[in-house]
């Protein structure tokens, strides 16, 4: 199982969105892929037509078996995404988040805390192909979490003044993170996302290509077209690409160059 964070410290930059589309496209591909929602704002799960019942057990509870050193079953949080899509009934997992975990930094103290989603998903290690984490946007806990469990980072972008000061710092607290915890983590490359033909993007679009050169990766050559599709699928909870448009063929396409820069 490859298991890909998408992060970002700016709001707004259609990670959750990314995370969505990646892991519905893949699975109409034939894959078999886990959604992870680690964002407290569980806008992941309120998008992935998954029933919830008032005993579920969500990912906050195997974080407090976890610190609490209680035996755990991983399974008992994965849940099948329902579809009607024959493509992709079958494939698509998730496991859910709660508003509980907005509470983790204070909750979760003990030593080994960052390790707690590593050790939850490898006991699911051989039944994905993919694994898609969506995190909050900020360096905490939980994002530390997402990194230390992943294999690389996938980086959704708007090409904006401030999603490139963003960048910056979170290309610093990444480096922070992988020396802190000695990991090899690569990051996959930078999706440029909801964009506008103007000056000024394309100016940003430069800086973030520079700055990708630091993460020793690269911008996306796809991007995505700011759509009002977007907002349009997820009010009726459906993924973006149910339908044909310009924002479904980008992110097809964007979906395409992420399995070549994976060798697939």
């Amino acid at each position: 199982m490859r298991k890909i964070t998408v992060i970002n410290m700016k709001g707004g930059v259609a990670k959750t969105t990314t995370v969505h589309t990646f892991s519905y496209g893949l699975a109409r591909r034939g894959y078999r892929v886990l959604m992870v929602d680690l964002d407290p704002q569980c806008n992941l799960t309120e998008n992935s037509q998954v029933k919830m019942e008032q005993d579920n057990i969500d990912l906050f509870e195997l974080f407090q078996n976890y610190q609490d050193g209680e035996p755990y079953d991983s399974h008992d949080a994965v849940y099948p995404v329902a579809q009607m899509n024959e493509q992709i009934d079958g494939k698509l997992d998730l496991m859910y988040a709660s508003l509980y975990m907005s509470t983790a930094d204070t909750k979760f103290t003990e030593v080994g805390r960052e390790s707690a989603l590593a050790d939850i998903l490898s006991q699911l290690e051989d039944e994905y192909d993919f694994c898609f984490i969506d995190t909050p946007p900020t360096i905490g806990l939980l994002t530390a979490n997402a990194i230390v469990a992943s294999d690389e980072c996938l980086i959704p972008a708007t090409p904006s003044y401030f999603a490139l000061n963003g960048m910056n710092v979170m290309i610093k607290q990444i480096s922070q993170i992988k020396k802190k915890m000695k990991l090899k983590i690569k990051v996959n490359g930078i999706l440029l996302t909801r964009t506008t033909h103007t000056l000024v993007s394309d100016a940003m679009t430069d800086e973030i290509a520079e700055a990708a050169k630091i993460l020793e990766t690269s911008v996306y050559s796809t991007t995505i077209r700011n759509s009002t599709k977007v907002e349009v699928a997820q009010y009726a909870s459906e993924d973006v690409l149910a339908e044909d448009s310009n924002v479904a063929r980008d992110y097809n396409e964007a979906i395409d160059e992420f399995l070549r820069r994976e060798g697939l």
